[in-house]
């Protein structure tokens, strides 16, 4: 979704962005709140973006469950949007010195990963 605006926030920049809605124009729901989900597509697109995180080491690592929207594109077609991004560094707590390296960022990225679909593909 397009960048809407950057705002300083506590000192930090905080994007904001469009709003995601389904179809029907309804804010689209978070996966914690859809709930199981057996539509293959949603997951093919789910492991797209896992891999794109992966791939440019995007350190996304708040991949959860209300971090997830579902997006209904149609009535068959459903799309995931992650969303909350962390900032890796001194500030970031706990600190894992593991996440430094980009194996661990991808270990992390990958077992959140995994967790969300075991628990919620149907």
């Amino acid at each position: 979704m397009p960048v809407v605006g950057i705002r300083k926030k506590n000192g930090d920049f905080v994007l904001r962005q469009k709003l995601v809605k389904d179809s029907n124009g309804a804010p689209s729901k978070t996966l914690a709140q859809t709930g199981k989900i057996s539509n293959s597509g949603f997951w093919d697109k789910f492991h797209e973006i896992v891999d794109f995180l992966i791939r440019h080491d995007i350190p996304l690592f708040d991949i959860g469950s209300a971090n997830i929207l579902v997006r209904r594109v149609s009535k068959t077609k459903l799309s995931p949007f992650l969303f909350d991004y962390k900032e890796m560094g001194a500030k970031y707590y706990p600190f894992q010195p593991w996440l430094l390296l980009r194996a661990g960022r991808r270990a992390k990225i990958l077992r959140r990963a995994e967790r969300i679909e075991r628990k919620f593909r149907g």
